[in-house]
């Protein structure tokens, strides 16, 4: 037998490795393919984010076919490349920074008129009795001091005014005389009256004089206690007669008992009354008694200058409003009792954070503001105090070196679809 040559025993060697190194490749090429293939596949909608699934399809929202995701790029993660687009938004806006500054502020707010509660007095009868004639009697008929307002018939006056004639009849001790005529003008008898009298004409009713001027009102009159302007339609409603006749309602009747020391008249006076103010309590920090308030009465176009004059310290729990009170007067009776009214108060200088007010958006529940983050703004929401001069002023959510942009409405074109933080 032959030997073979060593120069075709190292050809035949070079095609056996050659063979080998080919085989191995294709086997790594197989084995990469197939575990490319095993990786999942996601297929989402590039209009709705949060569209995906693991097969090709439709977006459930828009109808539109899903597109099949591919990692064209390493090392950037979903989150990188698609962001919420109800928190940001992609624009070229000017940007503005918040002031950090004092303005006086210019609050418009609005109220009522009503009574000065010094200005209400009652009328008493000193002695128990019947009313024999009534000289006033309606809801807001007018009074002046000195006037009659009615007789009383009492048995308790008979008798004061019998002891006094006795006594000056029979000349008896001054000083027993003189304390009967005392007791006779603590019973209301003026002194004219009471030297008039003699033992044939005493009197057996006496005429209780009106010691002050105004207007007859109920005792029980709701201006009184209106707590909000929202009562006035019930309280409207309350003073016409149960007869629905729009005629206001009797106060008293002839014939009446009255007990001794019982108001039986209201008598109000308006030369001097009160403006209500509502003011709400993330604004009543920068209001002071003694700051300037404009006011205008509804249905009227003049402007009434006044002061505060007092701030009450309770929070009306419904309206979240705190009342403040100026005083006006009105010698002429032109503001009417129970008038709304609109007021602008003037504060003094209140330091903060202030936007521009095309900067803020009012959502209706909430406002926001966007806020420049690289190449984009994200929504984020603010809670605001006063506004004035064209600027708002910003309690929380922004910081002094943030920049926003100046017109929040160019960034909004749903309000239900912008979510803040």
């Amino acid at each position: 037998m032959k030997m073979k040559s060593p120069g075709i025993i190292l050809i035949y060697c070079t095609i056996l490795v050659l063979l080998f190194s080919c085989s191995q490749e294709n086997k790594h090429e197989h084995s990469h393919h197939h575990s490319h293939s095993d990786e999942p596949v996601t297929y989402y909608c590039p209009m709705c984010p949060g569209q995906e699934q693991d097969s090709p399809g439709v977006c459930k929202v828009c109808k539109m076919d899903l597109v099949k995701r591919e990692d064209k790029f390493f090392g950037v993660t979903k989150d990188m490349i698609v962001m919420p687009v109800n928190e940001y938004v992609q624009g070229e806006l000017p940007v503005v920074k918040p002031i950090d500054t004092s303005f006086a502020a210019k609050l418009k707010v609005s109220g009522f008129i009503t009574y000065d509660p010094q200005r209400v007095n009652n009328v008493s009868s000193r002695f128990e009795g019947r009313i024999e004639k009534l000289y006033k009697r309606y809801e807001y008929q007018p009074v002046k001091k000195g006037e009659p307002l009615f007789d009383v018939f009492s048995h308790s006056l008979i008798a004061a005014q019998q002891e006094y004639v006795f006594l000056k009849k029979n000349e008896t001790d001054e000083y027993l005389l003189k304390k009967a005529r005392k007791k006779l003008e603590l019973l209301g008898l003026t002194s004219l009256q009471i030297d008039k009298l003699n033992h044939h004409d005493h009197k057996s009713s006496v005429t209780v004089y009106s010691p002050y001027t105004g207007f007859l009102i109920r005792m029980d009159d709701p201006a009184f206690n209106m707590s909000n302007v929202s009562s006035m339609n019930s309280m409207n409603a309350s003073l016409v007669d149960d007869n629905s006749n729009g005629l206001r309602k009797e106060l008293l009747k002839e014939g009446a008992f009255i007990s001794k020391a019982t108001p039986v008249m209201k008598i109000a006076n308006t030369d001097i009354v009160w403006g209500i103010l509502n003011i709400y309590a993330k604004d009543i920090t920068s209001v002071n008694q003694g700051d300037p308030v404009a006011l205008v009465i509804q249905g009227s176009s003049d402007t009434i200058s006044a002061k505060i004059s007092y701030i009450e310290s309770v929070l009306n729990e419904q309206y979240q409003t705190i009342r403040a009170r100026v005083i006006l007067p009105n010698a002429g009776g032109a503001i009417k009792i129970n008038s709304l009214l609109n007021a602008e108060i003037s504060t003094r200088p209140v330091k903060g954070l202030w936007l521009p007010e095309k900067a803020v958006y009012d959502l209706g529940n909430k406002f926001i503001v966007f806020k420049k983050e690289g190449s984009h703004f994200k929504s984020l929401e603010v809670e605001i105090g006063i506004i004035t001069n064209g600027f708002i002023q910003v309690l929380t959510g922004i910081s002094a070196n943030d920049e926003i942009a100046s017109a929040a409405s160019y960034l909004t074109d749903s309000e239900s679809s912008i979510k803040v933080e």
